[in-house]
């Protein structure tokens, strides 16, 4: 396995891990600290900002192929 690929599986089961305890913090009604809402704004700021570089990149990479 490499390293680029667990990175990305443990960024993404992290960002997972925070996004579901504000889910559940506002389900079962209880305040939800700002700290943690920061920190996921920012997951999911990097997120979508990193995406329509990975899409440049995979098709940069495809055309390199043809």
């Amino acid at each position: 396995m490499k390293i680029s690929h667990i990175q990305s599986v443990f960024s993404g089961a992290l960002a997972l891990l925070i996004i579901g305890t504000i889910s559940y913090l506002a389900i079962r009604g209880f305040q939800i600290p700002e700290i943690l809402t920061q920190v996921a704004l920012v997951i999911v700021g990097f997120y979508f900002g990193q995406a329509p570089y990975q899409r440049e990149n995979k098709d940069h990479s495809q055309g390199a192929k043809q």
